[in-house]
C-alpha cells in the first residue's frame, strides 16, 4: 500500500512524523507531495477548477503511484481535492482542529466556510482526532457513516515518567503548545496567579512560542509572575520529554482543541493534568482520575485544581499513573498505526464501516 499525504509539511510537525513513522514500521509506503512553488498561484487555482495539465511533472508522478491520498488538513483539501477525483485515487482527510472549529466561524472567512460546506462531503473518507471533532464537523456535511475516530499518539517507550524522584517543592508546573490565543495562556496565568496568592510554592514553565509572545510576556509582567514563570520558546522533542519528567503537573487552558499532542505526551510521562473541557480532552481525562477537567476561561477553577494538587503528592502521584495507563491503554503509537492501516485498507475496498468500526 502507497499512501502520497498532502499538506504535511516540510519538515512535518511532530505528530504527522510520528503516524507516519510508525505506518512505515508496518510497512506501508508513504510519500509527499513535492512543493508546486513556481507560478503557485495560477497553477492552484487551476487545479481548483479541475485542471491537471500545468502540474509538475514529479507532482503528477507521486500521485499516479499512490493508491490513497492522505489531505493532513481541510485547507488543503479545498486546494487539491481535484488530484483525487482527475487521477481517481481514493481520498482521506484528517480533521484535527482550527481549521474546523475556529477558522470558518471567524469574521474574513466567510469564503471558506462556504467552500468548506460545498465541497467536505466529497472526500471519501474521514479521519477525526475525537469525537467531539466529528460532531462539529458534521455541521458542514461530513457523512459520520464515513468517519472513523483515531486518537493522537505517542511513543510511550520514549515519553516514559522520571526513574528518579525529584524535589517535592516548588510545585513544577508545565504547559506546552503555540502562543496563540486560543490555547487561553492569560486564563492559565490567573489561575496560576491565584494559586500562588493562596500559598501554593510553585514554578511554571511555558514551553514553546508564537504570534501571542508579547501578550504573554506583558501579562507575566502585570500579574507580577516574573519570577514565578518561564517561557523557554521552542525545545526539541528530547528537551521536552527531559522537562515533563522534572515536573509535577501539566497545565492545558485552551479555549479551543482536537485533542492536544502535549496532553498525551504529559501523560505518558506519568504527570497528573489540569485541563480544560475544549474539545476532545475530556475524552483523554476524566476528571479526577488522570487529572481535573475544568471550564474553560475560569482562573478560580485552575487556580483550585493547582492548589489541590499542590497539596496532595499521593494524589498526583495516583492521578499520573493513571494517566500513564489510559495512554498505553488508548494512546500509544504502535496501536495508531494499525488502526490507519485497517482504516486506509477500508477506504481502498470501498465497503461500509460496520456499526462497531464507524465512528470508533
Amino acid at each position: 500500500m502507497r499512501v502520497l499525504m498532502i499538506g504535511a509539511g516540510s519538515p512535518p510537525p511532530t505528530f504527522i512524523q510520528r503516524q507516519v513513522d510508525g505506518l512505515r514500521d508496518i510497512g506501508v509506503e508513504i510519500d509527499f507531495l513535492p512543493p508546486i512553488r513556481r507560478y503557485l498561484g495560477i497553477r492552484q487555482r487551476l487545479l481548483q477548477h479541475g485542471f491537471v495539465f500545468q502540474l509538475p511533472r514529479d507532482v503528477s508522478v507521486r500521485v499516479e503511484q499512490a493508491d490513497l491520498l492522505h489531505f493532513q488538513w481541510p485547507g488543503h483539501w479545498l486546494i487539491y481535492r481535484n488530484l483525487a477525483r482527475k487521477y481517481h485515487k481514493k481520498s482521506v482527510l484528517s480533521l484535527r482542529g482550527r481549521q474546523i472549529n475556529v477558522q470558518p466561524y471567524l469574521p474574513g472567512y466567510e469564503e471558506y466556510a462556504r467552500d468548506l460546506t460545498l465541497h467536505l462531503p466529497e472526500c471519501d473518507a474521514y479521519h477525526c482526532v475525537s469525537y467531539e471533532m466529528l460532531r462539529q464537523a458534521e455541521a458542514f456535511g461530513m457523512p459520520p457513516a464515513r468517519a472513523r475516530v483515531i486518537y493522537t499518539a505517542v511513543d510511550p517507550f520514549f515519553f516514559v515518567p522520571c526513574a528518579e524522584p525529584i524535589p517535592s517543592s516548588p510545585l513544577r508546573i508545565v504547559m506546552t503548545g503555540a502562543l496563540i490565543w486560543r490555547k487561553g495562556y492569560e486564563y492559565a496565568l490567573l489561575g496560576f496567579r491565584r494559586a500562588l496568592d493562596q500559598g501554593l510554592d510553585a514554578h511554571l514553565t511555558i514551553v514553546g512560542d508564537g504570534a501571542e509572545r508579547p501578550r504573554v510576556e506583558y501579562t507575566l509582567q502585570d500579574l507580577g509572575l516574573d519570577k514565578h514563570v518561564t517561557l523557554t520558546g521552542m525545545l526539541g522533542n528530547g528537551s521536552v520529554r527531559d522537562l515533563l519528567q522534572r515536573s509535577h503537573v501539566f497545565l492545558h487552558a485552551a479555549l479551543s482543541e482536537g485533542l492536544p499532542n502535549g496532553l498525551i505526551e504529559a501523560m505518558s510521562c506519568g504527570l497528573p493534568v489540569v485541563a480544560t473541557a475544549a474539545g476532545g480532552t475530556a475524552e483523554a481525562v476524566t476528571d479526577g482520575v488522570q487529572g481535573f477537567i475544568v471550564p474553560t476561561r475560569q482562573p478560580e477553577a485552575i487556580g483550585d485544581a493547582l492548589l489541590h494538587l499542590g497539596h496532595d503528592s499521593d494524589l498526583r502521584t495516583q492521578m499520573g499513573q493513571a494517566g500513564r495507563q489510559k495512554v498505553l491503554q488508548a494512546f500509544n503509537l504502535q496501536d495508531q498505526a494499525q488502526q490507519f492501516r485497517s482504516f486506509y485498507e477500508w477506504v481502498l475496498l470501498g465497503t461500509p464501516l460496520s456499526a462497531e468500526e464507524a465512528i470508533s
